[in-house]
């Protein structure tokens, strides 16, 4: 007998999903990966987000950095910055 595969496909980690998984990690401590270490102002370093979760779901250096600048605004048009 074979491995059991999912019929579902992969998760799709797109610019979008990237940023508001980042931004829950800051908000959010129940939200985070074990290890990632977030100061009191929800800010932690990209080194330690690849470590502790980036790795494991294949999303890289360049794809956190490509969603943090494309998803730095609010939605809403206004100045107000969701990464600060």
């Amino acid at each position: 007998m074979g491995e059991r595969r999912s019929r579902s496909p992969p998760a799709r980690w797109d610019s979008e999903r990237i940023s508001r998984t980042v931004v829950a990690f800051g908000r959010y401590p129940e939200k985070r990966p074990s290890g990632l270490r977030v100061n009191d102002a929800g800010a932690m370093s990209l080194e330690s987000l690849l470590d502790c979760w980036g790795s494991q779901k294949g999303v890289g250096e360049r794809d956190v950095l490509d969603a943090v600048r494309l998803h730095m605004f609010q939605r809403d048009g206004g100045s107000a910055l969701r990464f600060a």
